[in-house]
């Protein structure tokens, strides 16, 4: 897991750096001439049928990123449900005898969210909602975690197996809480990036 995480920081940053090195026009992008800065990226790099190509592989890999997950959430309800955590826990733990996968819980993990996206034909701005709620989500539940570490820190606990950050332990706890806590207030934060810029001048005599 370490190991996972070293690679996708570096891959992270690697990426980051190669496409704000590949934008041609920075002060463009800055001043919203340019909103769309990675596709004028990808055009320029590629050209059109190899930004459709590039489009072609993201869009793959977000499947495969949105069926691990749907397997993951599926997995986890009936982990729930077997330990007759939430309703409907009698169905939610049925384990399908052909092949041996929690079929209604996986079911249920890709209704709720068909139901969720479908929000998007009723509302306006359903889509910014879903989308800001998912990222917000994902740091909510991961704060979570933080939280309830630091929480049992301080009543005493001291973790246990191979990787332990020793006394830097409740520091880098306490770090990665506030950094959340930031992250998500910074999502949260309303933007109005649509709005005109009202500009003074001034004259001089």
């Amino acid at each position: 897991m370490r190991m996972t995480i070293y690679i996708g920081v570096g891959a992270s940053i690697f990426a980051c750096a190669a496409l704000l090195l590949a934008v041609p026009d920075i002060p463009a992008v800055i001043s919203g001439q340019a909103p769309n800065a990675l596709s004028d990226v990808l055009f320029n790099a590629f050209g059109s049928v190899g930004t459709k190509g590039v489009a072609a592989i993201v869009m793959i890999s977000f499947m495969s990123c949105v069926l691990s997950l749907q397997a993951a959430v599926s997995r986890l309800i009936y982990s729930f449900a077997r330990d007759r955590m939430i309703p409907g826990a009698e169905v939610l733990s049925r384990i399908s005898p052909n092949s041996h996968v929690p079929t209604t819980a996986l079911f249920v993990a890709g209704l709720v969210p068909s139901l969720i996206a479908l929000l998007g034909l009723f509302a306006a701005d359903a889509l910014t909602s879903i989308v800001s709620f998912a990222v917000v989500g994902i740091y909510v539940a991961f704060q979570m975690v933080v939280a309830g570490a630091l929480y049992a820190r301080l009543r005493g606990w001291h973790p246990s197996g191979d990787f332990r950050l020793g006394r830097w332990g409740m520091v880098i706890n306490i770090g990665a809480l506030v950094y959340g806590v930031l992250a998500i207030i910074n999502i949260l934060w309303p933007r109005t990036p649509d709005a005109e810029i009202s500009q003074k001048g001034c004259t001089s005599g």
